[in-house]
């Protein structure tokens, strides 16, 4: 009965680690999938809300897309390449057909790091944008304010009419227009 039970604890064992490595692989692929998908969401919410301000901006749009949608559609290959593989591996087929799913998953980390990489450059060339057309427009606001030079009525000259002190200048005035009345 202990070699029963020894056999299937490891039995258990490798049923659980096949089981996890599994959900690994396929984690990775299902994170990589959603995250092309969001790439993509983000890509025209950003083209929609900013504009094309340059031709290499819509280039960069152009390839960030194109690898993010190369990445969705080998990802939907390798999903559908395992599943025949692990049929194939549960049937015991003798002749086993195995499929380049090495070499398809490191096209899809490829496509996927220069979806990634191009839209970081569209980020980066986008805010430079942003940055010179506000500066621009700073600089253009600027010469087209008219620089005034303070006019001697305007500013505060006379203000010395007003001390108390010197109201012998005021009553001199004061005299001197009561004298052309009369």
């Amino acid at each position: 009965m202990d070699h029963k039970t020894e056999e299937e604890k490891k039995a258990a064992f490798y049923s659980s680690l096949m089981s996890g490595w599994l959900e690994t692989k396929l984690e990775k692929d299902k994170s990589i999938l959603m995250l092309s998908a969001g790439g993509i969401g983000l890509l025209i919410t950003l083209l929609t809300a900013i504009g094309i301000p340059s031709v290499l901006i819509l280039l960069l749009y152009g390839f960030a897309l194109i690898a993010f949608i190369l990445t969705l559609f080998l990802i939907i290959k390798i999903f559908d390449k395992n599943g025949d593989y692990l049929k194939s591996c549960a049937v015991k087929e003798e002749d086993l057909d195995k499929p380049n799913l090495s070499k398809l998953d490191k096209w899809v980390m490829i496509f996927f790091i220069t979806g990634i990489c191009f839209s970081f450059f569209i980020g980066v060339t986008t805010g430079i944008s942003s940055l010179s057309r506000t500066k621009g427009n700073k600089m253009a606001f600027n010469e087209n304010e008219e620089t005034t030079v303070p006019n001697e009525e305007k500013s505060f000259n006379g203000f010395e009419d007003f001390n108390p002190d010197t109201e012998s200048d005021s009553s001199e005035t004061d005299e001197s227009s009561s004298e052309t009345d009369e």
